[in-house]
């Protein structure tokens, strides 16, 4: 039996003509069965041949690889965690005065932190922190902003 070969027509051209826009530039259509073709086509370029689209397809897919990958959980876990230091720092600091209810900016990331705390509960290094900037926000209440 013959294996067919698929691939996305749409992120192929992609591939060839990085700066192509699906939507006003071209237009894949698909039969709801894994069958695509080029219903439009708008580009100064001529339509490419099944072989250009599977060389676009695999520079796609190269670009892809190469793409940094997203942050992990630890990672971001860990920016958090030196955000609520920076917070902490300050509002202990000498810098405390700057920090009030009618500061919206300071609101939204108190808000921040209290949503992140009450998810963090599984990572243990968290908890000594986690219970100083609740007791340094609870003493100035500034868990009501």
């Amino acid at each position: 039996m013959r294996k067919i070969e698929r691939f996305n027509i749409a992120l192929a051209i992609t591939g060839l003509f990085p700066e192509a826009d699906s939507s006003r530039d071209f237009i894949v259509m698909d039969d709801g069965y894994g069958n695509q073709w080029i219903a439009e086509w708008h580009l100064d370029a001529p339509i490419p041949t099944k072989e250009e689209l599977r060389e676009g397809y695999k520079k796609y897919l190269e670009a892809e690889a190469k793409k940094p990958r997203p942050a992990s959980l630890k990672e971001l876990r860990l920016e958090k965690d030196l955000a609520i230091v920076e917070i902490t720092r300050a509002l202990a600091g000498n810098t405390r005065d700057a920090f009030t209810k009618e500061s919206s900016t300071v609101a939204s990331w108190l808000r921040l932190i209290k949503q992140e705390i009450v998810t963090a509960e599984d990572v243990p290094e968290f908890l000594n922190l986690r219970e100083v900037v609740l007791h340094i926000i609870e003493e100035d209440g500034l868990w009501n902003v």
